[in-house]
């Protein structure tokens, strides 16, 4: 059988996703330690996801929504991620350390951010907001749509959920005065990002010339000067665990959705733009940034691991080119043998269902 999952991608897209889990990936290496480019590639990943998701929920429900509708939603997200983080999290159970003992079910549930934290799997945080995203949005939907919608009806409900979740977030600071690192990760007060994402999506489906405009340069250019202020801004205050972010408001606040609307503002050029199409004819650059997207789930996951494999070398730079090297070959024979079989199984279960 050919295996062949190259084809039919949008490149542009999927530089974003190369791009962004390069900065987790350095945020782990002893070079980029000390500076939070993880926080800023996984923000990046959160309007990305949401811009995905909420075009398939767009197309598959603004006509009406059914219960085996969001059940064919869930099995096709739930194959695609959950076996994968199961496996992980349970080999590293049974292998490694088995220090929670009962209090495992947690990460089970996805529900560690929120009870006993994320010590066990570090880089588990992010997935729990996506996870819980994409079973309580489609739930949201089902009560406000539940007979489809209008484009106008549904702009105006993703307004309001986006300035209501940024209120949210707002008030639970000024009353709780949790520090960055105790809102960042708690999916209660991170919807908006994902949100946005699907605020793009329903203006690319329903008002496409708004969207063709977004991918003009200026908007481009426009975003990444806002992106750059808004990381510089955080990095003076966000450096080597010493934080006076937890001293201010706005990064507790704002500034997640100020990034989440930069990374809003890119987007369009990415996927549209004719220099970026171009980029994609150079054979080699095409590859390496199609399959870093492709593996960046199994990437994400397992990297930790990998990073932490001895290379007996003092040459910091020959190892950190060592661990990316076995990075890529351990996430795609992950890919090739238990992600993509998975993705299958799920096509063919749920085709054949239908």
């Amino acid at each position: 059988m050919k295996f062949n999952v190259t084809d039919n991608r949008n490149f542009g897209l999927d530089l974003i996703r190369a791009l962004s889990i390069t900065l987790v990936l350095l945020s782990h290496t002893f070079i980029f330690n000390t500076v939070e480019l993880g926080v800023w590639g996984v923000e990046v990943f959160f309007v990305l996801s949401g811009f995905l998701i909420g075009q398939i929920l767009i197309r598959d429900f603004q006509n009406g929504i059914s219960l085996s509708g969001i059940l064919n939603f869930w099995k096709r997200r739930w194959y695609r991620t959950l076996p994968l983080y199961y496996a992980v999290i349970l080999i590293k159970f049974i292998f490694f350390d088995s220090s929670l003992g009962w209090k495992i079910i947690v990460y089970i549930f996805f529900l560690q951010n929120n009870f006993v934290g994320i010590g066990f799997f570090g880089v588990s945080w992010s997935l729990v907001i996506e996870e819980w995203f994409y079973l309580l949005l489609p739930i949201g939907f089902i009560i406000l749509f539940r007979k489809g919608f209008s484009k106008q009806t549904f702009l105006y409900s993703i307004i309001a959920m986006i300035v209501g979740f940024i209120a949210l977030r707002t008030a639970w600071v000024i009353h709780s005065n949790r520090p960055f690192d105790g809102i960042r990760p708690n999916f209660i007060f991170r919807f908006d990002s994902l949100l946005i994402g699907v605020f793009l999506a329903h203006l690319k489906i329903h008002y496409n010339y708004i969207y063709f405009k977004l991918s003009s340069i200026k908007w481009f250019l426009l975003g990444v000067l806002l992106m750059v202020f808004l990381i510089f801004n955080l990095g003076k205050t966000h450096v080597a665990g010493v934080s006076r972010a937890d001293s201010y408001v706005f990064y507790r606040t704002l500034w997640f959705a100020l990034f989440s609307f930069s990374v809003f503002l890119v987007i369009p050029f990415f996927e549209n733009s004719v220099t970026i199409k171009k980029i994609s004819t150079v054979k080699p650059l095409f590859l390496i940034f199609t399959w870093t997207s492709i593996l960046t789930y199994s990437m994400y996951l397992i990297h930790m691991f990998v990073f932490q494999i001895p290379f007996g070398t003092e040459n910091n730079l020959i190892s950190i080119f060592g661990h990316f090297i076995l990075l890529y070959a351990f996430s795609y024979v992950i890919f090739r043998f238990y992600e993509h079989p998975m993705m299958t199984l799920r096509d063919k279960k749920i085709f054949n269902r239908r």
